[in-house]
């Protein structure tokens, strides 16, 4: 049967409470071959969805869709981590940060019963924090108001498919202890057994509607698609997987939709519903965001109701990996050499050898966890590090257009508002500062892009910016860096 109009009927009956099943648990545990759990009504499969959340008078939330067996997750765990709060500071959802001005979402949590968008002024997001408590003493604490709110436009309220929004807030928020360098997103679903994490502040049992006052995690193993699809009568689509615990017990529950499934250190996928929370047979179910990748990155690079202009860089920049993180402006009145302007300094072929004393000098802050830049320009000597090394550390997450600058055992580093200067080594400009976790954490030195592998696509936009017919500056056939 097509899902349609009952299946919104379904999804009403759910959300008044209406619907409350039991699964069989007589079925033995060692059995290999599980019996398909029954539903109540044999002709009708349920469509176990985590709706819309419901608000009372005063605007706090009622009633919020969707971490059963896990325990309380500590502070810098995970930067990454937002609370989808009314503005009244009330939680509803989870979400990711995916870059300061961008949140990762389910969309039900931003959609009412009709599929239409919440009213951005309604929102706020809250990170920074993993107590969302209104009274929390955390210092890292930080709330943004909602500028926009992009439910993807395919979304299915009836069958969840295409179950992602994303959210842009109106401040972007500050990198700081609490609130680092969002995680890359996922490229692929990894293979069935692998133990991923989840954080939430969700309801810590099926049958209540009270989120956990403090952040939650709990390990979800990657479920065979197939075997998960039987337990839900097929209702699975090919952009979703599950994840938790065939046997039962760990889960994600009400509040946590939204959140984000972090595999390997990647968002990898969005909870988005279950039958249940925590049920034998019925694990988690999760949009897989490795499908939206492009969707994702087009509603970070514009809003799609103005003509913004995006920074120029690459056409084949990766703001989900930060790949290609590299760009040349081009000012309208050239600088005059001068004592503080001299000619600039070429650029390197190569990253120099592991422990060669390179230079930072940048204006960005002196301490992890301050929005202040220095008002004079701060110099630093860095190592060039092992880059399997610092790989490890990262997990995996350098490509082979990077490579690591700093001390492993932390104290000197990049920080907020040095990205973009040009790591000097051996006088030749052969890093530009892209991405860290942190400012001088052991462990986690900076991440740099390797100047010389991109030395061709300086030298075009140097000469051209090629979306103007400019003259190319005059230069030898035979010019090099």
């Amino acid at each position: 049967m097509k899902f349609g109009i009952v299946s919104i009927l379904l999804v009403l009956l759910f959300t008044n409470g209406v619907l409350n099943q039991e699964e069989d648990e007589t079925s033995d545990e060692a059995s290999t071959t599980e019996a398909i759990p029954e539903y109540e009504n044999d002709d009708e499969p349920v469509i176990p969805v985590y709706i819309q959340p419901r608000f009372d008078e005063e605007g706090d939330i009622k009633w919020f869709p969707r971490i059963i067996g896990g325990t309380p997750a500590v502070m810098g765990e995970f930067p990454g981590k937002v609370s989808l709060q009314t503005r009244m500071g009330s939680h509803f959802c989870g979400g990711t940060l995916i870059d300061l001005n961008h949140v990762l979402t389910a969309a039900h949590c931003v959609t009412d019963s009709r599929s239409q968008v919440f009213n951005p002024a309604a929102l706020q997001i809250m990170a920074g924090d993993v107590s969302i408590t209104r009274n929390s003493p955390a210092a890292t604490r930080e709330t943004r108001l909602v500028s926009h709110i992009f439910a993807h436009p395919d979304y299915d309220i009836g069958t969840m498919e295409n179950d992602i929004a994303v959210i842009r807030v109106s401040i972007p928020f500050r990198l700081q202890q609490g609130i680092v360098m969002p995680r890359p997103l996922s490229r692929s679903v990894p293979p069935v057994g692998t133990v991923c994490v989840l954080a939430g502040w969700g309801t810590t049992s099926e049958g209540t509607n009270t989120p956990s006052p403090s952040l939650q995690r709990v390990d979800l193993d990657i479920i065979d698609t197939d075997r998960c699809n039987q337990s839900y009568r097929g209702l699975l689509h090919g952009n979703m997987f599950c994840a938790g615990h065939m046997a039962g017990g760990r889960d994600s529950c009400q509040g946590d939709s939204g959140g984000g499934l972090m595999c390997d250190g990647l968002v990898t996928g969005i909870v988005s519903f279950g039958y249940g929370c925590g049920r034998r047979h019925f694990p988690g179910v999760y949009i897989d965001v490795s499908q939206y990748l492009e969707w994702i990155q087009q509603n970070q690079g514009f809003d799609g109701t103005h003509d913004d202009i995006p920074t120029p860089r690459p056409s084949n920049y990766d703001i989900a990996t930060m790949e290609n993180d590299i760009a040349v402006i081009r000012v309208s009145i050239p600088f005059r050499l001068q004592q503080g302007i001299v000619m600039p300094r070429p650029l390197s072929r190569s990253v120099p050898p592991v422990g060669t004393v390179c230079v930072l000098a940048g204006w960005g802050t002196t301490s992890e966890g301050t929005n202040t830049p220095s008002p004079s320009l701060q110099r630093v000597d860095l190592d060039i590090i092992d880059t399997d090394r610092c790989n490890q550390s990262y997990r995996g997450l350098l490509h082979g257009n990077m490579f690591c600058a700093g001390h492993m055992a932390g104290g000197r580093d990049s920080c907020q508002g040095d990205s973009g200067g040009g790591l000097m080594c051996d006088g030749l400009v052969t890093g530009i500062v892209s991405f860290g976790y942190g400012c001088g954490r052991r462990h986690f030195p900076g991440v740099y892009i390797d100047v010389s592998q991109y030395l061709e696509w300086i030298q075009q936009n140097q000469g051209f910016d090629g979306t103007h017919d400019d003259i190319p500056t005059p230069r030898p056939s035979s010019a090099s860096f």
